[in-house]
């Protein structure tokens, strides 16, 4: 749904057989038939970036059905703050415990995921990792007081977007 569910429209546009990683299977096969509706080739993997068993399970589907991915576009992110009833916080009052879930669910998950499934881009003639980030996820507008983001406060999801981008500068640099 959202950046995720476009940005597989989008590549699937330009002829790209889109592989929709989703943890409901009820919901990825919804995409998968919507954007099949449409002339696209579109194809439902079940993966829990959460869970390491699905992905490893996606990594053996994708390397035994089509040996290589040519894109990587990790779009799965969680903002526990200001939702289910959590209150957002000052940065020093945040509990740690809030940290923690959300850089496991934004960062770390990403960075295990991206890990089983390089060595399958890097097979592809020009493979590409893309980490979807938006403006809440760059350190410069929360800083700048002229920003119109500068007096709204995530700070553990805010945190664990920035080492995304973070983390794609370096594996750019490493790729």
């Amino acid at each position: 749904r959202g950046p995720g569910f476009e940005a597989a429209r989008r590549l699937a546009e330009r002829g790209v057989k889109a592989l929709l990683g989703a943890r409901s299977e009820e919901r990825g096969r919804e995409v998968e038939a919507k954007l099949r509706g449409e002339g696209f080739e579109a194809e439902f993997i079940l993966l829990d970036v959460n869970d390491e068993k699905t992905q490893e399970s996606a990594a053996r589907v994708i390397k035994e059905k089509f040996g290589k991915l040519d894109i990587l576009v990790n779009n799965a992110g969680s903002a526990m703050e200001g939702s289910a009833g959590l209150e957002i916080q000052a940065a020093s009052q945040t509990p740690m415990e809030i940290y923690r879930k959300t850089f496991e669910a934004n960062f770390f998950a990403l960075l295990k995921l991206t890990q089983k499934l390089l060595p399958l881009v890097k097979k592809s003639e020009a493979g590409r990792v893309v980490n979807l980030s938006g403006a809440l996820d760059s350190s410069s507008p929360n800083a700048d007081p002229a920003s119109f983001l500068y007096d709204f406060k995530a700070p553990a999801y805010d945190a664990s977007r920035a080492a995304v981008n973070s983390f794609t500068a370096h594996l750019a640099y490493e790729l």
